[in-house]
């Protein structure tokens, strides 16, 4: 049951998040800023084959380890080995304007999915949940969770 109760939680959530208009006009976006730009690709690199619910659980651990460290959106995935999709080079996130909005609200402060507050993921399939996790929710391919009650 409490699996069922989180991934409606979550759907309620990805749908609060799809209300924000994006600065997008035809789905692809015209100037971002390199805040932004690094954000949103650093949101598809980690869960774009997670579609919109994976994509935000990962701007969920932005959001909660920007206000927990008290760091912008940019700085944290900024942070030596923390997301491996920061400055790949690529440029295939502007297929996902889902993840650019994702990321335009993480630079304006907005959290994605205010239910939820996780500050750490992994890959489920290459780590199991760390036994000292707390509040674990397993989602596609990811594992997400907090390091310590808050």
């Amino acid at each position: 049951m409490k699996k069922l109760l989180t991934l409606l939680l979550l759907s309620n959530t990805t749908i609060f998040a799809q209300s924000v208009t994006p600065n997008v006009a035809d789905g692809t976006p015209a100037e971002l800023s390199y805040e932004v730009d690094a954000i949103a690709l650093t949101i598809v690199a980690e869960a774009g084959g997670e579609g919109e619910i994976g994509m935000s659980l990962v701007a969920d651990v932005i959001h909660t380890r920007m206000i927990r460290r008290r760091l912008t959106a940019y700085e944290v995935v900024a942070q030596p080995k923390q997301f491996v999709g920061f400055m790949k080079g690529d440029r295939t996130h502007r297929q996902y304007p889902y993840a650019v909005m994702l990321a335009e609200m993480l630079t304006s402060g907005l959290d994605p999915m205010p239910n939820f507050s996780f500050d750490q993921f992994r890959a489920f399939e290459k780590s199991p949940i760390p036994s000292w996790a707390i509040g674990a929710t397993v989602y596609k391919n990811h594992v997400f969770f907090n390091e310590e009650e808050k």
